[in-house]
């Protein structure tokens, strides 16, 4: 396993070199999910296994919105 990456039960979730990406995949099932942490908020997309990969889904967060009121 790379030092990068992290098992757990059956996840794994490998962190970009830059520290700015998570990539997240499920043991035997199909797809990824990236997770990126940007100036304004938080970028989810879900990829799927297709040659070549294509995004089937996108969401966000800017981060006031998480924000505690």
């Amino acid at each position: 396993m790379k030092s990068n990456a992290i098992e757990l039960n059956g996840w794994l979730i490998v962190v970009s070199n830059e520290g700015d990406y998570l990539y997240i995949t499920r043991d035997g099932s199909p797809g990824q999910v990236h997770v990126k942490a940007e100036d304004e908020g938080i970028v989810v997309d879900i990829w799927n296994d297709h040659e070549p990969p294509m995004c089937v889904s996108t969401t966000y967060a800017h981060y006031p919105e998480l924000e505690r009121e």
